[in-house]
């Protein structure tokens, strides 16, 4: 829909094709975590905005993860881009989950 979208208007593909996925995913993945908390979390039926915040955070913040910080963090060290693209999104959720613990 977006491609045809640009296609029609004669624009590039790429930033709306990202904007356009990163809305559909991050509101998926937020919905899927909220029912999760509402499901096993015992508290009601309402999830605190702050919660969705931080699930949306966590989302953004692992994205930036996966995507961004292996090439330079590859070049940086000599690695390989392979093994940091696999290695920063699993570090991300680790540091996530000690910064998330502070609160």
């Amino acid at each position: 829909m977006v491609e045809s979208a640009c296609d029609i208007f004669d624009k590039p593909r790429a930033l709306p094709k990202l904007c356009a996925t990163t809305f559909a995913n991050s509101a998926s993945c937020l919905a899927k975590d909220a029912a999760f908390a509402r499901a096993y979390g015992g508290a009601g039926p309402a999830v605190p905005r702050t919660t969705l915040f931080f699930f949306l955070l966590r989302d953004v913040v692992t994205m930036g993860c996966a995507f961004v910080l292996p090439m330079p963090l590859a070049r940086l060290t000599g690695g390989s881009p392979r093994a940091a693209q696999f290695a920063c999104p699993v570090a991300c959720q680790v540091l996530f989950l000690f910064f998330l613990s502070t609160f």
